[in-house]
């Protein structure tokens, strides 16, 4: 008898079917400063302007392609204290790129020296630490992956006074596994407690090509 049926093998074919239709849905979310919020994001044409509102869209799978210029974790003028707890909150099972000139069809196109993109906790946008964002990056709790690569990351002053404001001025992780940070930039940034430029609580990261 044949131990491998017929109607095992179309089992088997209908599963691996299955899974592979699931990464079907992950998608592009582009985002540029000559994009708008209102956009679709499925487009360089379509971009969102602002990295916090591709997050807030993007779902498990997804890429996220972020243009040159200078993305703030909030908009405030003036800037209130609570507005300095706003970080870019960094979601599970999904992948930031940086370094686009906002016309590539393929991540191989990108240039991330050339094209720098940089997040910035400068919020009131003083040129200096005074205000700025406790923290830039935030890497909390991600179980599946997560992947950044080819931003500048500056401006943090974590200079608060609990534990996620006096460490990781630049990017603070703890929770987290399966974090990949890239081809980062992490400077000008500063902490009160511990990691000016990162502060690593038990989490998994991989630092690949960076300069910190």
């Amino acid at each position: 008898m044949n131990p491998t049926s017929p109607h095992l093998v179309k089992i088997t074919l209908v599963l691996t079917l299955l899974f592979s239709a699931g990464n079907g849905f992950s998608q592009i979310i582009y985002v540029s400063t000559a994009g708008d919020d209102i956009n679709s994001g499925d487009s360089w044409a379509q971009a969102y302007r602002t990295l916090t509102h591709a997050i807030d869209q993007a779902g498990p799978g997804d890429d996220i392609w972020v243009a040159q210029g200078t993305y703030y974790p909030v908009e405030c003028d003036p800037c209130s204290a609570s507005d300095r707890e706003q970080s870019f909150d960094m979601p599970n099972m999904v992948r930031i790129y940086g370094g686009f000139d906002g016309t590539e069809t393929s991540l191989s196109e990108r240039d991330w020296v050339t094209n720098e993109t940089i997040l910035s906790g400068d919020i009131n946008e003083d040129g200096t630490l005074s205000g700025n964002s406790y923290t830039v990056v935030n890497i909390n709790g991600i179980s599946d992956f997560f992947e950044i690569d080819g931003f500048t990351v500056t401006g943090g002053n974590a200079e608060g006074v609990g534990l996620a404001e006096v460490n990781g001025g630049a990017i603070y992780t703890t929770g987290s596994s399966d974090v990949i940070l890239r081809n980062l930039r992490i400077e000008e940034s500063q902490a009160n407690s511990n990691g000016g430029g990162i502060f690593v609580g038990t989490s998994e990261i991989s630092i690949e090509g960076s300069f910190i």
